[in-house]
């Protein structure tokens, strides 16, 4: 279990993520267009990969994700 929660990036800030395994990985409150992503293995969720979030907060009954306005890119 990793926390990525309530990460703040200064102007210049960057996390890269490679080469592991996020399936357990939470970042709530986290702006993720700061991070980059190489070969990372999220956990299978539904036929498809999600964020750890997704899961939990789809198991405590919330219908639906919040809505960032914001797309992941993943190299």
């Amino acid at each position: 279990m990793a926390n990525f929660q309530n990460l703040a990036f200064g102007p210049w800030g960057r996390l890269r993520f490679q080469d592991l395994s996020l399936a357990l990985a939470t970042f709530l409150d986290t702006d993720m267009r700061r991070m980059e992503f190489h070969n990372v293995r999220w956990r299978p969720y539904q036929g498809r990969q999600a964020i750890y979030d997704e899961i939990l907060l789809h198991s405590k009954g919330v219908p639906h994700a919040p809505k960032i306005g914001h797309e992941l890119f993943f190299i």
